[in-house]
């Protein structure tokens, strides 16, 4: 997964989703994950969304996240290393 910066909260990824060409993925993680936690790490993500604009980067998907109650801390969400890109997960 290659990764940007923008903005103020924002990550761009390029995620391999087992398509042709990575996925633009932008997610609001980045006062919650650091960038060296989420680079080069396996994460579930959901496709079947709309495509969105966010800060004029279309987006397409989003990374799979959950948190306390408080929503103040992201619980970590582990894919099994069994997984490959691509894979369907019910």
């Amino acid at each position: 997964m290659d990764m940007v910066l923008l903005g103020l909260g924002l990550y761009v990824e390029q995620i391999d989703v087992g398509e042709p060409e990575p996925r633009t993925i932008v997610s609001g993680l980045v006062g919650f994950v650091p960038l060296e936690q989420m680079q080069e790490r396996l994460v579930l993500v959901i496709c079947n969304l709309k495509a969105r604009n966010m800060r004029g980067v279309k987006s397409h998907g989003m990374v799979l996240c959950a948190s306390n109650s408080a929503h103040d801390q992201p619980l970590k969400l582990i894919a099994q290393e069994s997984y490959q890109a691509g894979d369907v997960v019910k």
